[in-house]
């Protein structure tokens, strides 16, 4: 049984591979820390023309899903690990930052 190194009680051989493969996605794409804020389930439309075809009168609330400084810690020690590839694996990104492992409980 693989536990994570910063006790956060994940038992990542249980973590589904396809939601483990989501998260490292989410966090390996991002070329900002902006990026990393906001679930990317939860992010705004921000074309104005595409924000007006969509005829849903309120829009749901983002979700912040890191500060900015957690993010940008989090893109740095990417960036240190790989400048290319990232994090090849979900407990490295958790070790820089225990509140990943939010992600795993978002659901769309």
């Amino acid at each position: 049984m693989a536990k994570d190194p910063v006790n956060t009680q994940i038992d990542f051989d249980k973590i589904d591979p396809r939601a483990h493969r989501r998260v490292l996605r989410f966090i390996n794409a991002a070329n900002s820390p902006e990026d990393l804020l906001v679930a990317p389930n939860d992010r705004r439309v921000v074309d104005e023309e595409q924000e007006h075809i969509d005829f849903e009168e309120h829009a749901p609330d983002q979700r912040q899903v890191l500060a900015p400084d957690q993010a940008a810690a989090i893109i740095e020690a990417r960036d240190r690990v790989s400048p290319v590839q990232g994090f090849a694996h979900l407990k490295d990104a958790i070790a820089v930052n225990p509140a990943l492992a939010g992600l795993l409980l978002l659901r769309g």
